[in-house]
């Protein structure tokens, strides 16, 4: 289940100072500093934002507004037990007749605590075995994933899914975003889950 009225309570009791402070963790709004351009993320200065726009923001819509590579990061950081990764777009670099450079990989904080990307993880997991993530499972490997579905003035809603795999011993995460086309589990979902299927074998 997933319920916008509920998050919308918790965003608000834990108030606008906490909330700021997990989206400067987990760097939502600040540059990447990759080197090609990218989208960036829009989140409205603290001091304008009211309680009723706060409780739309804790579910993810009003004025904040984040871009899929934002949350794959986020998706990421909990298949990497709290731990989030610069972003990088080369993994190595060779030319004919010599040892491969490889880049290696830049911890960029850690948001959250381990047993928190473990609770995390673990109602992920939920969602895919039994909620409103199913159409993303696989059957011979565990995906932890979460649904969103945003809306905005006009057309449908934007469909999302985050997920990673396999849940225990992550080697992927993928987030899909379709626009305009409605509820994250019926169009997102199973867009991931097609990602997951091809691009796992890869990894064994």
């Amino acid at each position: 289940l997933s319920s916008n009225v509920d998050f919308a309570q918790i965003g608000v009791k834990l108030g606008l100072d906490t909330f700021y402070d997990y989206l400067h963790r987990f760097q939502i709004g600040q540059d990447m500093v990759l080197v090609v351009p990218a989208s960036r993320d829009e989140v409205p200065p603290q001091a304008t934002v009211s309680d009723s726009e706060l409780a739309q923001m804790a579910f993810g819509q009003g004025s904040l507004a984040v871009t899929p590579l934002r949350m794959a990061l986020v998706g990421a950081t909990i298949a990497n037990g709290g731990v989030l990764m610069h972003p990088t777009l080369v993994k190595e670099i060779q030319s004919a007749g010599t040892t491969a450079v490889r880049i290696a990989p830049v911890v960029w904080t850690r948001p959250i605590s381990a047993q928190t990307a473990q609770n995390m993880r673990d109602l992920m997991l939920a969602v895919v075995k039994y909620g409103t993530g199913t159409a993303a499972k696989l059957a011979s490997v565990a995906v932890a994933g979460k649904t969103g579905t945003a809306t905005h003035p006009g057309g449908q809603p934007d469909a999302w899914f985050v997920c990673f795999a396999p849940a225990m011993q992550p080697r992927l995460v993928v987030a899909v975003i379709v626009e305009d086309a409605g509820y994250g589990g019926v169009v997102a979902a199973p867009v991931a889950r097609a990602i997951l299927a091809g691009a796992l074998p890869l990894y064994q």
